[in-house]
């Protein structure tokens, strides 16, 4: 059952009224049910695939992995639930866009600067989008994070912030910032002295993650950059009912126009499997121009990595890259991060998984931080990297 309306959520400032829940949670059950039956099915289908047409079982070269999934999407209930898949998540983008049109007026009020605030919004209309956002709708969401329909638009940014509450509960925090949380816990195991006070959230969104900085390190100046601006609307909005003073600004991470060496720490949660080849190293060396000399670089993702991967999780993995428009998903599997960062500039860089924190859990050992290989595909962990400036 969802919460009721609580602090510091996106629902403090969005109304749900009971019809709406209802019909988001139907939507969730719905996920549920592909998720595990419907896909128990599929992975079924898969180990018969994989032993009579004696495919390699290891999927560790782009050919292995092409020639099992040309394979199993032959299969009438693999196409099933790709289908299913769709749709549960069409209808979640459905039940809580209604939710933000009902009230959409209020809400870009709301989120309106004004003279009192703790942050700022700085934006720019005349931003040109990278090609890994503008040619697809990320996510399968329907007009993308940057579409806007009237004046101040806020509507992107408020049916993403509350479909991912909705999808996740209350499962991995209740201020769903989570992957910050966790992000923190593995800096701190890493370099339990560092004390940052100039931070920069990359590819922020809503912000969600980047609060976890304002409340882990109240003393610090923190900045938040994405190409959406209704997203970067709701977020100013969100920030300000709590309190917290996050300056954001509407820029593309890969030319970022910050001055060089001005900060102390440089973040991400979830940016790179929607960025490209390209993208990724011109994002790191900005990274390394804006640190100053022994500033800490340090990123989340999704903990899909083809090494802890059977043949069934490399295709569920897989849809999100081939059906879901996440372009660099299923070439970030197998990014070596390491080596790129190693090529920016960067020392003591390392690449692992840090077990999920929330609502103010930290690790403090360094032991948390798994090889790669030690994983897992689940969210109880995430995939991280970090990495120093010399100096």
């Amino acid at each position: 059952m969802l919460a009721d309306a609580r602090k510091d959520r996106a629902w403090q400032m969005i109304d749900l009224q009971h019809d709406e829940r209802s019909r988001q949670l139907f939507a969730l059950a719905l996920n549920r049910y592909v998720q595990t039956t419907l896909a128990e099915g599929s992975r079924l289908t898969c180990e018969r695939v994989v032993d009579t047409d004696f495919i390699d079982t290891e999927i560790n070269t782009d050919a292995s992995r092409s020639q099992l999934r040309r394979r199993i999407e032959a299969e009438p209930l693999h196409q099933y639930w790709l289908a299913m898949m769709q749709i549960w998540q069409d209808l979640l983008w459905r039940y809580c866009g209604e939710v933000v049109e009902r009230q959409l007026d209020d809400l870009v009020e709301t989120c309106r600067p004004g003279p009192a605030d703790r942050g700022s919004l700085r934006l720019d209309p005349a931003l040109q989008l990278p090609t890994y956002q503008s040619a697809v709708d990320n996510h399968s969401f329907p007009g993308g994070y940057h579409t806007e329909t009237r004046p101040n638009d806020v509507r992107q940014g408020a049916v993403y912030a509350l479909s991912a509450e909705v999808y996740l509960l209350e499962q991995t925090g209740a201020r769903h910032d989570y992957r910050g949380q966790t992000l923190i816990g593995h800096i701190l195991g890493r370099f339990p002295d560092f004390t940052p006070q100039r931070i920069l959230d990359l590819g922020c969104l809503c912000g969600a993650s980047t609060a976890a900085y304002c409340e882990q390190f109240p003393d610090a100046e923190i900045h938040a950059i994405d190409t959406s601006a209704p997203a970067l609307r709701f977020g100013h909005g969100m920030a300000e009912e709590r309190g917290l003073a996050i300056h954001f600004s509407q820029q593309n991470a890969e030319v970022p126009d910050f001055d060089a060496g001005y900060f102390d720490l440089i973040v991400s949660h979830a940016l790179f499997h929607e960025t490209s080849y390209a993208a990724f190293p011109k994002v790191l060396g900005e990274c390394f121009r804006l640190l100053r000399p022994g500033g800490i670089t340090a990123h989340v993702e999704v903990p899909a990595r083809i090494e802890v991967m059977s043949p069934w999780e490399y295709l569920r993995s897989s849809y999100e890259g081939f059906h879901n428009q996440e372009p660099f998903w299923n070439a970030l599997t197998s990014y070596d991060w390491v080596a790129a960062a190693d090529a920016a500039g960067f020392a003591q860089a390392a690449q692992g998984f840090q077990r999920t924190l929330a609502d103010g859990r930290r690790d403090a050992d360094p032991a948390t931080f798994l090889p790669v290989g030690q994983g897992k595909l689940d969210l109880s962990n995430w995939f991280v990297m970090s990495a120093v400036k010399p100096g």
